[in-house]
């Protein structure tokens, strides 16, 4: 004999939404650095959980994602840790391992938007363009 069916299908039970990760606890100091790199247009090299060496980023933007939540965007241009070509990169500083000033110029795009969405909840800081 079949069971009896409902009408309406079976009852799938909604998957647990992933709540976002609290904010790794700010590093002023660090976002200090990366202002400096903003005002010199010079890379900065950095690391994060599990990275054996550092990887190179032109930096951007310093921006605030959430509350408390501090991130620097810009493009990653080296990772020997996992190479791949350019692309742009959003770390939040207070989760990094290793943060340093590089030795290498570089020439900010001058097409970059901080009107961008991502940057609703405030910039403290970007590249000097001009």
């Amino acid at each position: 004999m079949r069971k009896p069916t409902s009408p309406f299908g079976a009852y799938k039970a909604p998957k647990p939404t992933k709540q976002p990760d609290p904010p790794a606890p700010r590093n002023f100091g660090w976002e200090r650095l990366i202002m400096d790199a903003f005002e010199k247009r010079l890379q900065i090299e950095y690391r994060c959980t599990g990275d054996a060496q550092h990887r190179t980023m032109n930096p951007y933007v310093l921006y605030e994602s959430g509350p408390g939540k501090v991130l620097v965007g810009g493009w990653q241009v080296r990772n020997p840790n996992k190479p791949s070509a350019p692309d742009w990169r959003n770390p939040e500083v207070g989760g990094l391992v290793d943060l340093r000033i590089g030795a290498e110029a570089f020439q900010p795009d001058p097409t970059f938007n901080t009107g961008d969405e991502r940057y609703r909840n405030g910039v403290m800081g970007t590249v000097r363009r001009f």
